[in-house]
């Protein structure tokens, strides 16, 4: 004969424990004189920022045009580069024979 055990429990019900703090109270008074000294130095980083761009505006403008690219070639214009490559590729196939080294 086995001895059964009870699966209830016989402790007394808590209230449950708040895992934040209390939030802390707002203060009375606003301390303008702060965030008008922040405003302030925030307007003097951009103004300092704003010359800056200027600056480097008028020296990408100083700088010479770059060199237009030459146009793309007509179809054909690379038919030499195609048969020294054929060449090449063909040769490094072929066991029996040494392979072409191309003149580019």
């Amino acid at each position: 004969m086995s001895v059964r055990k009870s699966t209830t429990t016989t402790s007394t019900r808590t209230e449950p424990k708040s895992s934040s703090p209390a939030a802390p109270a707002a203060p009375a008074v606003h301390s303008h004189a702060n965030l008008e000294s922040d405003i302030a130095s925030l307007v003097a980083k951009i103004s300092s920022l704003e010359a800056e761009i200027n600056s480097l505006k008028a020296a990408v403008a100083a700088k010479p045009a770059p060199a237009p690219v030459a146009a793309a070639g007509a179809p054909g214009e690379d038919a030499h580069l195609r048969s020294e490559l054929k060449k090449y590729f063909n040769t490094s196939k072929n066991s029996k024979v040494g392979t072409y080294i191309p003149e580019l």
